[in-house]
């Protein structure tokens, strides 16, 4: 495998098939499932960090403040949490689950101990983004890739890459293979992955790949864990 520990962040659109309206699908799911069981299984260690786009977006309620329609977000990402955990367990994966915010019997989220679970073999679940408003799934990746060494960062889409447009212009437009940080920030990256995000990247002189891939095409997880080149890899800088 490419890397031994990653941060595997799924869209909420991941939690059904792709072009449905639904909030769950549990095929989907189950196939989600599979394949980060498989991948656990050739020894990688996997922070899973989950949006809640199939349930709610923030930025799209227009009728309340944006941090009351963030908060709404956050608690929506306990729910795929939960939702991601038992589909992992029923396919006999141990998993530990941690949150940003209280939510139930949920324990909150202590770096050390995540440390601990990933060490012991067990795929790490955190939701509640990084309990604050005003910021994405995306860069709740970053933040935990960063304070748990994380060797790269792996986002599951709808999308299958970042395009010089979005959407593209025809389907026959395919994603751009490699991006450094600094140019993926001039592209306004934001439908496909959050500019304060890479930004807390560059600005940290972090050396962490980010993939951006479709989550719906069969095995591309485990292609790229592979060294296959699928979607966009945005890079500190580009190889000369």
């Amino acid at each position: 495998m490419k890397y031994k520990r990653i941060v595997l962040k799924i869209s909420g659109e991941g939690f059904r098939n792709k072009n449905e309206t639904r909030s769950y699908n549990v095929r989907a799911v189950a196939k989600r499932a599979e394949e980060i069981k498989f991948v656990q299984s050739e020894g990688v260690e996997i922070i899973i960090v989950p949006g809640a786009g199939n349930l709610v977006k923030g930025k799209d309620i227009s009728n309340i403040l944006r941090a009351d329609a963030d908060d709404m977000g956050m608690i929506a990402t306990m729910a795929n949490v939960l939702y991601l955990q038992k589909a992992l367990e029923r396919n006999g994966v141990e998993v530990r689950r941690f949150s940003a915010i209280e939510v139930g019997a949920t324990p909150m989220y202590m770096r050390e101990k995540a440390l601990t679970y990933l060490k012991e073999g067990r795929v790490v679940i955190l939701g509640g983004g990084i309990g604050l408003p005003y910021h994405t799934t995306d860069y709740t990746a970053v933040i935990r890739a960063l304070e748990l060494n994380a060797d790269a960062i792996l986002k599951g889409a709808k999308v299958e890459g970042i395009y010089e447009k979005y959407p593209p212009v025809t389907r026959a437009e395919k994603p751009i293979p490699e991006l450094s940080y600094e140019s993926a920030l001039k592209l306004n990256t934001g439908e496909m992955f959050d500019g304060e995000a890479l930004q807390k990247l560059k600005s940290q002189k972090s050396n962490m790949p980010v993939h951006i891939f479709s989550i719906f095409e069969k095995e591309n997880l485990l292609k790229i864990l592979r060294g296959e080149k699928i979607g966009t890899i945005i890079l500190p800088q580009l190889p000369q």
